[in-house]
């Protein structure tokens, strides 16, 4: 036999009914496979056996990759989301515990309580003047007159220096999350 006809023998055209026959599919669905460019014909109607069985091996193949690939998104996917939940309940453990413990507070209680602290000790302070001048007038004593000076600042500046961790306690911060 010769090489032209070993070439010949891989060239078997078939119409769209033999071609479907052979891969179980109609010939309806082998046309739809020639639309979406998957299959070539050779000539109207007519199809290479062999190279449209090869390349329609290879479409299947890759659908199945695909489905596969789609699988595995989709577990990575779902155990992603997992670990993220599991490492969101474990921070806000970690925090509520922070708090328990008086290391951590929460903003909208430091923010209340230091602008209530600020508040005071800026009262104290601008109520200084009127305060001052009634223990100050007719003394003529400079140190006398600082030490009243010094202690009435001292006396504001106290409000900011009244910290305490107690203040900061929240319940709700130390309350057990029911939905855990």
């Amino acid at each position: 036999m010769s090489s032209s006809d070993n070439k010949k023998m891989d060239v078997t055209i078939v119409n769209s009914i033999v071609l479907g026959n052979c891969w179980g599919i109609t010939d309806r669905r082998v046309r739809q496979l020639r639309e979406e460019g998957i299959i070539s014909e050779v000539s109207r109607g007519k199809y290479n056996l062999i190279e449209c069985t090869r390349r329609y091996c290879e479409y299947l193949r890759e659908q199945v990759n695909a489905k596969n690939n789609e699988g595995k998104e989709i577990k990575l996917n779902y155990d992603t989301e997992h670990a993220l939940l599991e490492k969101a309940k474990r921070e806000k453990a970690e925090l509520q515990l922070k708090v328990m413990k008086g290391e951590l507070h929460l903003g909208s209680d430091v923010e209340k309580i230091m602008t209530d602290m600020i508040t005071k000790a800026k009262m104290k302070l601008l109520s200084l003047p009127a305060k001052a001048a009634d223990l100050v007038i007719g003394r003529k004593d400079i140190s006398t007159i600082e030490n009243i000076l010094q202690k009435m600042i001292e006396e504001a500046l106290n409000e900011l220096a009244d910290y305490s961790p107690k203040l900061f306690e929240h319940e709700e911060a130390l309350k057990d999350d029911p939905d855990e």
